[in-house]
C-alpha cells in the first residue's frame, strides 16, 4: 500500500523539546459502531471469555442489538483489532470468542501507546517502579516448591540466538510475575517490558547486550531464592540499566524511537501463530504505521475519503472499517461537512482504560491486589509531580474540594469524590504510563455503593486538607506520608463496597443512534 503523501511531510514537526505536557484530548461522543464494539466486549466477559465459542451470524447479531448489519459489521472490525474475536465465513460461520484475553489486552494498550509515544525517561521510571515492586512481592510469596521452576529457567545459554535469549528473559518474568500473584501488576509489566523490545529489537547494536541483560536476571532469582532483598533489588536496578540502554542514545526526554507494532512481529510469531489479518485490519495498520513513520501531528488532515480510497486502492466498506477501529483508539476522526476528511487526532486512552479495567475484573482481580498496587503508583505520581514546578501548581488546582466533614455523605458520594482525587493525581504526574495504569485501576475499582452503606472515613477530609498544605509547603516527603495515611483510610470502605458488587455483570447502556 502507497505511503502518504510527501507534501503531508511539511506538516510534520517532531516533539516539543520542552517537554511540556501536551494539551488534554477531548472526550468524543462514542460512534454507535463504537458502542456495540463495547458491549460485544463485555458480552465476552460476562459469559467468561469462553475462546473459540460462537457469538453468533451478523444477521444475528444485528437483531440483538437493533442495529444494521452495516453498524454490526463495523463494530466487529474494531473488535476484531482488538483481539477480541475472528470472523469465520462460510457454511457454519459466524463471529467467535478469539484469544487469550491477556494477549487482547495486551495489544490495545500497545496499540494505544504506539502513538501516545511515551519518552524513554517515561519508561525507565514506570518499569523501574512496578518491576521493584514485583521482586518485593517474590521475595515475600516465594515458597520452597518453586525454587525449582524457577531454576530449570536458569541454565547455560551461551548457544542459542538473540532471539531464543530475549524469550527466555520474557519467560524468566512471566514466572517472577506468576510468583508475585497479582494480575494488574502483571498486565502493566509485561506490557512494558513488551513496549521496551519492539522500541529495541530493530537496533543491531543493543543484541550483545542481551546475554547481560539475561546474566542480571539469572542472579537476581538466586537472590531472591536465597531472600536477600537488598541484592536482588541491586541486580533489578542493574538489569533496568541495560535494558534502557537498548533503547539507544540521545535525550531522556526524547519519544521511544520505533515504537511500532510491526516489530513485535517476531515475538508474536514465537510465542502465538499469527493468524491471517483482514484487509481491514491491515489498512488499520498501514495507516497507523504511516502517521507514526511521518510523525504526524495532530490536526494534520490526511486526505479526503475519496483520495485515501485511491491512494490505499480498497473499497469505502474496507475504508470505514479501518477508521473506525482506528478512531476508537482516539487517534484519527472522520469529519463531515466543512473541513472535512480524515485527521489525526490526540490519542485518547478512554477505550484502552475501559478494556484493561474489564479485563482485570473478568479475571476477578482481588481488590487488596489492586488497591495495593494503585497505591504504589500513587507514590510513583506524587514523586512525579514533586520534579516539575508546573505540576506541582497543576495538582494543587485540580485536587476536588470534600464537602466539610459530618455532612453526612454517602459511601457513594465518598467513592466518587475519592476516584475524582486519585485522577487529577494521576493526569498530574505526566507519565504517560503511569497515569494510564493509575486510570486502569481507577476503572477497575470504581463501584456504585448505596446510600446505606458505610459513612466517611475518620478524618479523611483533615488528611487531604494537610496534603493540600503539603504541596503549597512544596514539602514532599509529609506529602508522601499523607498519602499513605489517606489510603490507609479508604481501603476498608472501598474493600467493603467491591464486595457487595457485580461489576463484571453490570449491562452496558444501550446505545444511540447518532453516527
Amino acid at each position: 500500500m502507497p505511503k502518504l503523501d510527501a507534501a503531508q511531510k511539511k506538516c510534520v514537526p517532531g516533539p516539543s523539546p520542552s517537554g511540556s505536557p501536551s494539551p488534554q484530548p477531548r472526550e468524543p461522543k462514542l460512534k454507535l459502531a463504537e458502542q456495540i464494539a463495547t458491549q460485544i466486549e463485555q458480552h465476552i466477559i460476562d459469559i467468561g471469555w469462553p475462546v473459540g465459542s460462537l457469538l453468533g451470524s451478523e444477521a444475528a447479531m444485528a437483531a440483538q442489538y437493533g442495529v444494521s448489519r452495516w453498524i454490526v459489521r463495523e463494530a466487529i472490525s474494531i473488535a476484531e483489532r482488538d483481539g477480541l474475536v475472528t470472523m469465520k465465513r462460510g457454511r457454519g460461520g459466524g463471529l467467535l470468542v478469539a484469544g487469550p484475553a491477556a494477549d487482547a489486552v495486551g495489544g490495545v494498550i500497545r496499540s494505544y501507546l504506539s502513538f501516545a509515544n511515551p519518552t524513554r525517561e517515561d519508561l525507565g521510571f514506570a518499569r523501574r517502579e512496578l518491576e521493584e515492586y514485583m521482586v518485593r512481592r517474590v521475595n515475600d510469596r516465594l515458597q520452597p516448591d518453586q525454587i525449582d521452576d524457577l531454576r530449570a529457567l536458569i541454565f547455560d545459554t551461551v548457544a542459542e540466538s538473540e532471539d531464543k535469549l530475549a524469550l527466555l528473559g520474557i519467560a524468566m518474568l512471566r514466572k517472577l510475575l506468576e510468583i508475585a500473584e497479582n494480575p494488574a501488576l502483571r498486565l502493566f509489566a509485561l506490557t512494558l517490558s513488551g513496549l521496551t523490545i519492539t522500541a529495541s529489537w530493530r537496533m543491531q547494536s543493543h543484541r550483545p547486550m542481551i546475554r547481560e541483560i539475561l546474566r542480571c536476571r539469572r542472579e537476581q532469582i538466586e537472590y531472591l531464592i536465597a531472600g536477600d532483598l537488598p541484592r536482588a533489588l541491586e541486580k533489578q536496578t542493574e538489569h533496568l540499566r541495560l535494558s534502557h540502554d537498548t533503547l539507544g542514545r540521545g535525550p531522556a526526554s526524547a519519544p521511544v524511537a520505533n515504537l511500532r507494532q510491526r516489530a513485535f512481529e517476531w515475538f508474536v510469531a514465537e510465542l502465538d501463530a499469527p493468524t491471517q489479518m483482514k484487509l481491514p485490519q491491515r489498512l488499520a495498520y498501514q495507516i497507523q504505521d504511516d502517521i507514526l513513520e511521518l510523525n504526524c501531528p495532530v490536526g494534520t488532515h490526511l486526505g479526503l475519503e475519496a483520495e485515501l480510497l485511491r491512494k490505499y486502492n480498497v473499497s469505502r466498506a474496507v475504508f470505514r472499517e479501518a477508521v473506525r477501529a482506528l478512531e476508537r483508539l482516539g487517534v484519527v476522526e472522520m469529519r463531515t461537512g466543512h473541513n472535512s476528511g480524515l485527521k489525526v487526532a490526540s490519542p485518547n486512552p478512554r477505550s484502552t482504560v475501559q478494556s484493561a479495567a474489564r479485563y482485570l475484573r473478568y479475571l476477578q482481580t482481588p481488590a487488596s491486589s489492586m488497591l495495593e498496587l494503585l497505591a504504589v503508583l500513587e507514590l510513583s505520581a506524587i514523586e512525579l509531580v514533586f520534579h516539575s514546578p508546573a505540576r506541582l501548581e497543576g495538582l494543587s488546582k485540580s485536587l476536588p474540594t470534600a464537602k466539610p466533614a459530618g455532612s453526612g455523605r454517602s459511601a457513594a458520594a465518598v467513592l466518587a469524590h475519592c476516584s475524582a482525587f486519585d485522577m487529577a493525581l494521576a493526569k498530574a504526574c505526566d507519565n504517560q504510563l503511569i497515569s494510564l495504569f493509575l486510570e486502569i485501576l481507577i476503572e477497575a475499582l470504581r463501584v456504585e455503593a448505596s446510600a446505606t452503606d458505610a459513612s466517611e472515613p475518620d478524618g479523611l477530609q483533615a488528611i487531604e486538607d494537610a496534603f493540600r498544605t503539603a504541596l503549597a509547603a512544596k514539602d514532599a516527603a509529609r506529602a508522601r506520608r499523607l498519602l499513605i495515611e489517606r489510603r490507609k483510610r479508604i481501603v476498608p470502605l472501598h474493600t467493603e463496597a467491591l464486595s457487595g458488587a457485580t461489576p463484571l455483570r453490570r449491562a452496558p447502556p444501550r446505545p444511540s443512534r447518532s453516527r
